[in-house]
This record gives C-alpha cells, structure tokens and sequence, in this order.
C-alpha cells in the first residue's frame, strides 16, 4: 500500500489523495449524490432496506421511457452486479438484488437512462 499524505474532496465530488507515488482520484463522486448536480426530480434510484444484509430492493424511477443501465460498484468503482439493463417504461420499477454473497461494506448504485444519471449508496452489514 500507499502512505497517503492528504484527502482532499474536489470541486467535481471526487476524493483525491496524495501519496509519495501520484495522486490517485475516485472514479465518481465520493459522496453519492452531493457533489454531482442534482438529477431532476423525475428521475431517481433508490435502495431499501439500506443498510441490508441480505436481499435488497432497487428502485428506479423514470419520467419517460427509455433504456435504462443500473449497475452496483463497490468503494473501489470496480462493478459487482448489472441490475438492469434493457427499456424501461415511465414510472417506478423495482428489481430485487441478492447481496448475500457481498463482503461489508458500502457501495454505490449507478442508474442511467438516456443523458440522466442518478446514484444511491447501499451500505451492507454482517
């Protein structure tokens, strides 16, 4: 590992961090939804129960339809699980996720459907 010398929140929500070998950045906003403009309140995701430990709901919800990506990536922006993938009318849906099989720990859920995109974090406990 890297001693990290000094964290710092960029201005585009990101975590950066010093260390004796380059800096190294989060590859989306560190804080789920704060530092990243606000989607409009037609379009959303959301997760529950949250935290969970077991099976949780993903809630995406669409003003109009389209094709929809959401994806679940751990604290390291590395991909753990494609909810959905595929059209979408308008309204709210909801899709089921096992999580089981997860390590501890918090995660971000990822929704994009056209040029919108919004983010949830999913916290998992044991």
């Amino acid at each position: 590992g890297y001693r990290v010398n000094q964290l710092l929140l960029g201005r585009d929500g990101r975590l950066y961090a010093a260390t004796e070998r380059g800096v190294w950045r989060t590859t989306g906003p560190a804080v789920a939804g704060e530092a990243a403009p606000a989607a409009p309140a037609s379009f959303g995701v959301s997760v529950r129960p949250n935290p969970a430990g077991g099976r949780v709901e993903v809630v995406l919800n669409v003003a109009e339809a389209g094709t929809a990506r959401v994806v679940v990536v751990d604290a390291l922006g590395r991909g753990v699980a494609v909810v959905l993938d595929g059209a979408v009318p308008a309204g709210e849906r909801s899709v089921p996720v096992e999580t089981a099989g997860w390590p501890a720990g918090v995660y971000v859920v990822r929704a994009s459907v056209g040029s919108q995109t919004a983010s949830a974090r999913l916290v998992i406990v044991r």
